[in-house]
């Protein structure tokens, strides 16, 4: 799978587009984004890395659909539950 900086990231909240940006347009690249985590926190195949865009922004309640893209990799969707009693 190729990733690059015209990979095209997407959030769409009850099957409507929030948030849709070339990665070019982040303010750190992937790698520096990775990097700085995994010198904070012991980072595991799976691990999703949410970092958010100020484009779009918008509050999710529970019940929403939650679907994010990024180029040819398998989509992320969930569904938000209700806070934990933790």
């Amino acid at each position: 799978i190729k990733i690059g900086d015209d990979t095209q990231i997407q959030l769409e909240v009850n099957g409507a587009i929030r948030q849709s940006s070339p990665l070019a347009k982040m303010v750190y690249s992937i790698p520096e984004v990775i990097s700085h985590l995994s010198e904070l926190f012991y980072l595991q195949k799976g691990d999703l890395i949410m970092t958010g865009t100020p484009a779009g922004v918008g509050e999710i309640n529970v019940g929403d659909e939650v679907s994010i893209t990024c180029g040819e990799l398998l989509p992320c969707k969930f569904v938000v539950g209700p806070p934990s009693s933790e």
